[in-house]
């Protein structure tokens, strides 16, 4: 997604998963949905894995929401790179 950048996605919908690659030269992006309150999530792996399920809420009856994602331009403390990847994402309603 860059060095610093953000991503909205508004749905309708009971649950959102976010997937992303994870990598050796993954690093940390910040995600929150509607106004909750930004949770850091690592996109760093030793090997490297497509589509994985990063981040996800889910609720007992559909609404609408907006899923942020910013990338921070930190690399993990493990990481050779600062990059996070935006695979997908799936909502179901």
């Amino acid at each position: 997604l860059g060095d610093v950048y953000k991503r909205q996605v508004y749905f309708v919908g009971r649950s959102v998963t976010w997937h992303s690659r994870l990598g050796a030269s993954g690093g940390l992006a910040k995600v929150w949905l509607d106004d909750e309150e930004p949770a850091v999530v690592s996109c760093y792996a030793a090997d490297e894995i497509p589509g994985w399920p990063i981040w996800q809420r889910e609720w007992p009856k559909a609404g609408e929401h907006a899923l942020h994602v910013e990338v921070t331009g930190q690399p993990d403390e493990r990481s050779a790179g600062a990059d996070v990847w935006l695979d997908g994402v799936v909502y179901r309603q």
